[in-house]
């Protein structure tokens, strides 16, 4: 680019000197040089309420949080959604930020991945509960099984 006097869009590390003339930017060069390999965390808590090392290893969990924004955005397909009144998107969003937490939970107590306990759930076939106050036992047949049966 500096060579040809043609600045593309957004290049890092050229500078315009005159509207016809480009060059290097030496000093933004040398300054990227010196921050090589350094990263910095900011935070709005006191350093009496988290310590600089509690709060790289917050940030370093942080991979967990989009986690669970992707999976409400496609796996608990959140969006789109089509409601017009306020209630009904606020509704909407609770039940997706339910489930989201029920999921994490189950998670989190069997020590299994999302798409496995789904898998578990789907060929579940048949479900028995018992009353344990009447002692009878009540049998309900999961909807997948009739669906395939349709297939």
């Amino acid at each position: 680019m500096v060579a040809k006097q043609f600045s593309g869009a957004k290049a890092k590390f050229i500078k315009r000197v005159s509207k016809e003339r480009i060059e290097f930017d030496t000093a933004l060069i040398e300054k990227r040089k010196l921050l090589l390999g350094i990263k910095g965390y900011c935070t709005n808590l006191p350093a009496s309420q988290l310590s600089s090392k509690e709060a790289v290893e917050r940030y370093h969990h942080l991979w967990r949080v989009e986690q669970s924004f992707r999976m409400s955005k496609y796996d608990l397909e959140a969006r789109p959604f089509y409601h017009q009144k306020e209630e009904a998107i606020r509704t909407h969003v609770l039940i997706c930020f339910l489930t989201l937490i029920i999921e994490k939970y189950l998670e989190l107590i069997t020590q299994m991945s999302l798409r496995n306990i789904r898998l578990l759930v789907w060929n579940i076939t048949e479900s028995h509960i018992r009353d344990n106050v009447t002692g009878e036992t009540f049998k309900f047949t999961s909807p997948a099984t009739e669906l395939m049966k349709g297939i």
